[in-house]
């Protein structure tokens, strides 16, 4: 395959990220990123102690005594907040630079899957498409992939220590990521093993319309309207259902109602006197805390606690200068003081709280759950309460949401006065009522693992669900 030259001037990365904020903008804005943490963040201290946040908030501290370039500090930032090790808290770049960098030419032309530290041809958006897909990248600009992830991975939030969500998100931001944090480049070299060779070729970059146009005609598009529960009984007595997400809206545009839909596929599953079940939650991001409650309570047959606690660290949010979400103090009213640990406040309204009732003639026969690192939140949240009950038999990958509970809930948006640099605090941090299993740092592992490979991915094959059926008609 011959090499591709495409000769396109180079934008440098300073045009868009070149500019300065002074020692006394970089402070300003530092103390209320570090203050708000502090006063705000109820997980903060969850997988790091306070002598190690101090240490990092130090780190970043001592660089501000001359003028950083705005990236550089967002950079800072952006690697603090993903130390933190949780999946709900995120930060964005600042909204001066959205339009030039999703406008400009500075997408690479490929989309990528990643395996373990590999990086692998997902999708060929290139001008001719002749690439194809598979090939391993080895290098882009001069980087190699090995270094681009140990870079990159970092700046990536996740649950404790869940590195295959890490990476899933990483392969689905990766442009964005590359270009903070290797510049915003428009012609790309890209050394590909192709066919046991190594070949170099050169790509003009492409704006995100003409890549999701590119993608669309290519590849195609799901659609918005596409349903998010599916039900299907076999003429073996297996029955199999899928929940590809809790949120509301999503399930809304499938034309779904997500409570009467389970109701009817338990109801068909006991007039069938179904005995063997699969439920799939791979790839469920989460949404209502309610749902996974709701499903748990066909799934169980006993009463059961879901939420111990829902706890937050204040009520009172100051920030509201850089905020545009005023409302925050009178929800905080919704906080109760903890008066058997003080310091700290609880939410009591969610019934999630409460003892849970099974749901009438809940199912009690056989069942494999499918899980993987797109598994967060919510959908993690009823993973691990079906296993600490010993409900299920787990098959796939850890999932992404960490086991014992996540901070999530209520979000308080701050954009900071000088960079413009927006993030995201979570408010309450869930309690998950599970055993002390040995997750710490983790997600739930499965009894079965089966790491999912490139290969596996594009495969018409679906090698853990085939697994589970095995297993079933046994």
């Amino acid at each position: 395959m011959g090499r591709l030259i495409l000769l396109l001037s180079i934008f440098p990365s300073s045009i868009l990220f070149g500019q300065k904020l002074t020692p006394t903008e970089l402070r300003e804005d530092f103390q209320i990123f570090k203050s708000s943490i502090l006063d705000i963040h109820p997980g903060l201290y969850w997988y790091s102690d306070s002598l190690e946040i101090t240490e990092r908030f130090k780190v970043i501290e001592d660089q501000l005594v001359q003028a950083m370039e705005l990236k550089d500090f967002y950079g800072q930032l952006q690697l603090f907040y993903a130390s933190i090790r949780c999946g709900h808290s995120w930060m964005s770049m600042p909204w001066s630079w959205r339009e030039p960098t999703d406008d400009g030419p500075f997408r690479i032309p490929l989309n990528f899957y990643l395996e373990n530290d590999r990086i692998i041809v997902l999708r060929d958006l290139t001008n001719e498409q002749f690439l194809g897909e598979g090939h391993e990248v080895l290098s882009i600009n001069g980087n190699s992939s090995q270094e681009i992830f140990q870079k990159l991975l970092p700046y990536t939030p996740t649950d404790g220590y869940a590195a295959n969500r890490q990476r899933n998100l990483l392969a689905g931001n990766f442009s964005r990521y590359y270009q903070v944090h290797f510049g915003m480049d428009s012609i790309f070299e890209i050394n590909l093993k192709i066919g046991g060779k190594e070949e170099i070729f050169q790509f003009e970059g492409l704006s995100n319309d003409e890549a999701n146009q590119r993608s669309t005609k290519r590849y195609g598009r799901v659609a918005k309207s596409s349903s998010m529960l599916e039900f299907k009984q076999t003429e073996n007595g297996l029955a199999y259902l899928r929940i590809k997400s809790f949120d509301k809206e999503d399930i809304r545009n499938g034309n779904q109602k997500f409570k009467q839909f389970l109701k009817d596929a338990f109801k068909e599953i006991n007039a069938s006197k179904t005995k063997k079940l699969i439920v799939d939650l791979r790839d469920n991001s989460g949404g209502e805390d309610n749902y996974g409650a709701t499903l748990a309570s066909y799934l169980l047959k006993t009463p059961f606690d879901y939420y111990l606690r829902m706890e937050a660290v204040t009520r009172k949010f100051n920030y509201n200068e850089y905020s545009y979400q005023k409302g925050f103090n009178t929800m905080g009213k919704l906080l109760k003081r903890d008066k058997t640990k003080p310091g700290f406040y609880t939410y009591n309204f969610s019934r999630q709280v409460k003892k849970q009732k099974p749901a009438k003639n809940p199912y009690t026969g056989e069942l494999i759950i499918l899980i993987n690192g797109g598994t967060f939140s919510a959908a993690s949240e009823v993973a691990s309460i079906l296993h600490t009950h010993r409900r299920a038999k787990f098959i796939g990958e850890e999932t992404g949401g960490g086991y014992y509970g996540n901070n999530s809930a209520m979000m308080y948006g701050i954009q900071l006065p000088n960079s413009k640099i927006n993030y995201y605090l979570p408010i309450i941090r869930y309690y998950l009522a599970v055993d002390h299993e040995p997750f710490i740092g983790h997600g739930l592992i499965p009894d079965i693992q089966i790491p999912q490979s490139y290969e596996n991915y594009i495969s018409p094959q679906d090698e853990v669900l085939d697994k589970a059926i095995e297993i079933l008609k046994d």
